[in-house]
C-alpha cells in the first residue's frame, strides 16, 4: 500500500495536485452531503459526469487549464478505477484546448540573452555569464544550471582535445525524468565560439 502511495513527480507538482483536489473537495461539500460525496467514486460513471460539471465551472470561472489537468490526474491517482472512464472528462480538457491554445513559455530572446551577457561580463560575473550561457547553448531551465557542479560539465580541455568544438553538461534531475526522458540527461554545447568562454571561467582549479 505503501509503494502504490508513491508519486513519481515533483514535491511541488505534489502540492499543486492537492491544493486542487482540496477545492473540488470543497465545490462537492457545498453542493452534496458528505454521505452522497463518500459514495461518489464507488460509482464511475456518476464520479465522471460529476468531474465533467466541475470541469465546466472551472471554465467559466475564467480559471486556467492546467488547473483542471492537475486536478483529473489527482482524482485517478487517488482514485485508480476511475481511469479507464475519464475518458469524457479529458474530452473537455481538449475542447478546451481548442477554444483557448495552449501558449508556451517564451524562451530567451537571442538579442536579451546577449544584452545580459555582455553586461554581466562588463560588471565582472563571469560565473553568472558562464552559467546564462550554458543555459542558452544548451537550451536548459536554469535550475538545471544552477544545480550542477564542475565534475558535471565536460569541456574539451578535460579530454585534452584542444580541437573539440563540443562540450557537454550532466543533468543529474531533470524535470522529465519521470516521463521517459531518462533519469540523466546531457546537454550538448556547439557553439564553438563560447567554448573558449566557458574554458577560462571553468577551468580545473578555479571553479569546483
Amino acid at each position: 500500500a505503501a509503494l502504490a502511495d508513491v508519486r513519481l513527480i515533483e514535491p511541488s507538482t505534489a502540492a499543486r495536485q492537492d491544493r486542487m483536489l482540496e477545492e473540488l473537495g470543497a465545490w462537492l461539500r457545498a453542493r452534496l452531503s458528505e454521505e452522497t460525496i463518500n459514495q461518489l467514486y464507488l460509482c464511475p460513471a456518476l464520479a465522471v459526469s460529476v468531474l465533467k460539471t466541475y470541469a465546466m465551472h472551472l471554465f467559466a470561472s475564467g480559471r486556467k487549464l492546467y488547473e483542471l489537468r492537475y486536478t483529473l490526474i489527482a482524482v485517478q491517482h487517488r482514485y485508480p478505477h476511475l481511469r479507464s472512464s475519464m475518458a469524457p472528462v479529458w474530452a473537455v480538457v481538449s475542447k478546451w484546448e481548442l477554444y483557448q491554445p495552449l501558449q508556451h513559455r517564451k524562451p530567451l530572446p537571442e538579442l536579451l540573452f546577449k544584452a545580459m551577457f555582455v553586461l554581466a561580463c562588463l560588471k565582472g560575473w563571469t560565473r553568472w555569464s558562464a552559467s546564462l550561457l550554458l543555459g542558452f547553448e544548451g537550451i536548459a531551465r536554469i535550475g538545471e544550471i544552477l544545480a550542477a557542479r564542475r565534475h558535471d560539465l565536460l569541456l574539451p580541455s578535460d579530454l585534452a582535445e584542444t580541437e573539440s568544438a563540443v562540450a557537454f553538461l550532466k543533468i543529474r534531475l531533470p524535470k522529465t525524468r519521470f516521463r521517459g526522458r531518462g533519469r540523466v540527461q546531457h546537454l550538448k554545447i556547439r557553439h564553438a565560439a563560447s567554448l573558449p568562454f566557458l574554458e577560462r571561467v571553468f577551468e580545473i582549479g578555479r571553479a569546483s
